[in-house]
């Protein structure tokens, strides 16, 4: 059997920009994996959409296919893998994990034909459940829930339902039960507390330099700046005695903030040293109130978790988060599953890796053997796709730290990292544009110490060449339009000036660079200003369509047919058939549909009576 690309090696994490090829990479790896050996069944090929499995499924079978019809012995074993591609494992990470669970899930006491509700299914569910929760509460007139409502409305926008459900989604995609959240927490808060003794000894040693700061007549006495200094001064012994015994002392600290504010002129830099210990230790003292109220949240939440389980367990039904937690928990708990899965899916091949949350992640990561308990059987082969720089969905839990320590690991050993560099989908010039916008903008990280892990560091592999070559085409790539206009103007001028200024600049291109009309998009951040868009390209006779527009009904050749449709079904209905005669598709004026509406004698009959006579 051929292929034509050798196999990889057992872990290879590849890092591919847009328009790389990694789609073709990954069907390489796939018809590698089977000329040297693997059946169909034994290679998983995870995808990010069901769209993308049916495209791959789709490549992968349209090459099987061309290698069956060939010349020679092999062609008969591709003729015979054919029909095994059809049911191979190539989807979703939530379809792969249901089909382990309907053949492992027995170990949780799961049904194995257990349904799969839809995102608003279980959200209606999980709303049912919040509110009997609080129902009974009120009912039992819960210590808890008062504690709570004085923090949270009990409806609204921002409410307690809300909260929970916040809470609730957020533990779920992170893979945490509410009850090691709530230990976590707590751990951390009681950790931070811990600190509160040392802030203090640095900020009575850093206002100890005052009184030096003084003599050496640095300071202006008379100043307000001059005064605050000599307050802190005289205050010093007694707030730090207090301080000493107890960091959160609260006089103390409301001294000290009143007095560490302002320009303190050449010791401001003393001032700033001590503000910034004072300032931790401010916030260090809402940690017990802040605390008993995560608290609070968390165990409400941990009795959420329980009533979800109960009623998923009763309806023999999981969610989608649900599909991951199982999995991850059966292939963390039971080893016999756990030897049987390595032993029987021999690679693993991964797409859009940049996209995971933690617990797909994890998921990925047991079943390779890069985490998890010992198990005898030899680990699969592992392929992970993914570009750090196109990950775009933290807003769904996806954490891009999950590619970024894998490539890590891979780079120090636990295999290789591969960077797919040719991009073939961009003309050269903006392929060199982004290199040089992505270097700038991924060295803008000063808040990395927050989150390293969010973080993307640009490197080589991040940079691509040009896999095209166009001879003639544009030596300016990127152009930026100005508007001019007057500062104090209305953001909607703004957006009608913008909207103008690009129609003319479109229009230019079809008229004078031989453009056509449908090699031109126009991307915008929000549907919300469309509309203002569509009248300047009208205005300037750029032919348009929207895609996904929110304004489709308010089109005037789209109105006009509800108009005509609304007074066929009813014709008295007199705004219809207005709307309807002064439509281009009958084309009466204003003054005609007037003198319609009202009868020889002065009196107004309405179009519909107009109709009869």
């Amino acid at each position: 059997m051929t292929g034509e690309s050798r196999p990889d090696p057992a872990r290879l994490c590849l890092t591919a920009g847009a328009g790389a090829g990694k789609t073709r990479r990954l069907v390489q790896a796939y018809l590698a994996l089977l000329a040297e050996g693997f059946l169909p069944q034994q290679i998983v090929a995870i995808t990010f959409t069901e769209k993308a499995a049916d495209e791959m499924r789709g490549r992968v079978l349209a090459q099987a296919a061309e290698l069956a019809r060939q010349d020679g012995p092999q062609a008969l074993q591709w003729q015979a893998l054919l029909a095994h591609l059809e049911w191979a494992p190539i989807s979703t990470i939530h379809s792969f994990c249901a089909a382990l669970l309907r053949e492992y899930g027995i170990s949780l006491g799961l049904d194995p034909d257990f349904a799969v509700l839809d995102a608003e299914e279980f959200e209606i569910l999980l709303q049912d459940v919040i509110n009997e929760i609080l129902r009974n509460a009120l009912k039992n007139n819960s210590a808890l829930l008062a504690r709570l409502l004085a923090h949270y409305p009990l409806a609204g926008t921002f409410g307690l339902p809300f909260v929970l459900t916040q809470i609730y989604q957020a533990l779920m995609v992170a893979g945490l039960s509410a009850e090691k959240a709530r230990q976590a927490t707590a751990q951390a808060h009681k950790d931070e507390l811990a600190r509160a003794p040392e802030l203090v000894v640095k900020l009575e040693s850093t206002l100890c330099a005052l009184p030096d700061a003084l003599q050496e007549k640095k300071v202006n006495r008379t100043a307000q700046y001059g005064k605050n200094i000599q307050a802190v001064i005289n205050a010093a012994p007694e707030v730090f005695r207090h301080l000493a015994q107890e960091p959160f002392h609260g006089a103390s600290l409301e001294l000290l903030d009143g007095l560490l504010k302002g320009n303190w002129q050449k010791v401001n830099d003393i001032r700033q040293v001590a503000r910034n210990n004072l300032d931790t230790l401010l916030a260090l003292a809402a940690l017990p109130a802040s605390g008993a109220l995560a608290d609070d949240l968390l165990g409400l939440a941990g009795q959420v978790e329980a009533e979800v389980e109960a009623e998923l367990s009763r309806r023999a039904a999981l969610s989608f988060d649900h599909l991951l937690l199982k999995s991850r928990d059966i292939l963390l708990n039971d080893t016999d599953a756990l030897h049987d899965m390595r032993h029987r899916w021999r690679a693993l091949l991964v797409d859009e890796f940049q996209d995971v949350n933690p617990v797909q992640g994890e998921i990925v990561r047991l079943l390779a053997g890069l985490d998890g308990p010992p198990v005898a059987a030899e680990v699969p082969r592992l392929f992970l796709v993914g570009d750090r720089k196109q990950s775009i969905y933290a807003f769904r839990g996806a954490q891009v730290r999950v590619f970024t320590q894998t490539m890590a690991e891979f780079g120090q050993g636990a295999g290789r990292v591969e960077a797919l560099s040719a991009n073939y989908r961009s003309a050269p010039g903006l392929v060199d544009f982004f290199n040089r916008l992505f270097s700038h903008i991924f060295s803008q990280n000063e808040h990395i110490g927050h989150d390293p892990g969010a973080y993307v560091e640009y490197s080589k592999d991040d940079e691509q060449s040009a896999g095209r070559k166009e001879p003639g085409a544009w030596e300016e790539p990127v152009q930026v339009l100005v508007t001019n206009g007057d500062s104090s103007s209305s953001l909607a001028l703004w957006r009608e000036q913008e909207a103008v200024s690009l129609a003319a600049y479109i229009r230019h291109l079809l008229e004078d660079e031989g453009i056509l009309a449908g090699q031109v998009a126009i991307l915008l951040r929000k549907l919300t200003s469309v509309q203002v868009f569509e009248q300047a390209l009208g205005r300037a006779g750029v032919p348009f369509y929207t895609v996904k527009g929110r304004g489709f009904f308010a089109c005037p050749e789209i109105s006009d047919l509800l108009w005509a449709l609304k007074a066929i079904l009813d014709p008295a209905d007199g705004a219809a058939l207005a709307g309807l005669l002064r439509s281009p598709l009958v084309g009466l004026s204003d003054e005609a549909l007037l003198a319609l509406g009202w009868d020889q004698e002065g009196g107004r009959r309405g179009l519909a009576r107009a109709q009869l006579h």
